[in-house]
């Protein structure tokens, strides 16, 4: 491989961080979708809000049954939190489901979209540069970084609605915390736990009956 892989003398050389090829993704969904943005932090907001949503109604209705109040009373009150609860939950719920219906076809847009940019900047090159092993090397990267998988620029989207949504998740905590008994939230915590350890063991199962399949 040449010399000028990672150099400045490669015309198609660019060094980013993290940071910076998040503000560059940032852009480009601005650019080419800027609906994406709001529609994914809808997501994002419902969905951590709907993580912690049942256990703080569990916790008013546990209050509400402790009440000293008269059983009509607590009956019609409970009724009322249960409409209410629901009404909101079902909010939540399509607003969750539309965010995610209405985002992954967007993202794959803004990666279709970046792919005509590295075909166009690649034909705006002269033969003789095409020809050059480092030219290719980083022609490739942009390949692999525009193609189908989910380690590329569309991946780093969906990551970046993942790291969104567990960052407001972390706020909801907070405020779950000041509003729920402690053992609750420990409870919760122990449950969110025990469904990560379930679903990765499944996740290790599936693919190891595949291996052997596959032998």
């Amino acid at each position: 491989m040449s010399e000028y892989k990672d150099s400045k003398d490669n015309p198609l050389y660019r060094s980013f961080g993290i940071w910076s090829n998040t503000v560059y993704i940032i852009k480009k969904l601005i650019s080419y979708c800027p609906l994406v943005i709001p529609i994914a932090g809808m997501g994002i907001v419902c969905g951590s809000i709907m993580s912690y949503f049942w256990g703080i109604f569990g916790k008013y209705v546990i209050d509400l049954m402790q009440s000293e109040e008269s059983v009509a009373s607590n009956t019609e009150s409970l009724l009322r939190l249960i409409i209410i609860a629901g009404l909101v939950a079902t909010v939540l719920g399509l607003f969750n489901t539309y965010s995610e219906n209405k985002t992954w076809y967007r993202f794959i847009y803004v990666r279709m979209q970046l792919i005509l940019e590295r075909i166009d900047k690649a034909l705006m090159l002269n033969y003789q540069m095409l020809e050059r092993p480092d030219v290719l090397d980083m022609h490739q990267r942009a390949t692999q970084a525009t193609d189908g998988n989910n380690n590329g620029v569309e991946g780093m989207m969906q990551l970046m609605v993942t790291l969104g949504r567990n960052l407001v998740t972390v706020i909801v905590t907070l405020v779950a915390v000041s509003v729920l008994d402690w053992r609750l939230v420990i409870c919760l915590a122990l449950l969110a736990i025990l469904q990560y350890l379930y679903y990765r063991r499944i996740k290790w199962c599936g693919e190891n009956y595949i291996y052997k399949a596959s032998l």
